[in-house]
């Protein structure tokens, strides 16, 4: 069980670099986005629900 273990480890250790470096592109690509459609933390406050005057909802579909 532990050598299978090992095994797993040595696997994610060679691909970790590459997932890295895909999730600081793609978190890269999305902040770039709100950034030019000016989404702030206010876009994300909870709402009554029925989705009138959603700034945030509003944003996100831009």
């Amino acid at each position: 069980m532990e050598q299978a273990i090992r095994a797993a480890r040595k696997i994610m250790n060679d691909y970790a670099p590459q997932a890295e470096m895909i999730a600081e592109h793609n978190l890269t690509r999305i902040l770039k986005a709100f950034r030019a459609e000016r989404v702030s933390t206010q876009c994300f406050c909870a709402t009554t629900g029925y989705g009138y005057n959603d700034m945030g909802r509003d944003k996100l579909e831009q």
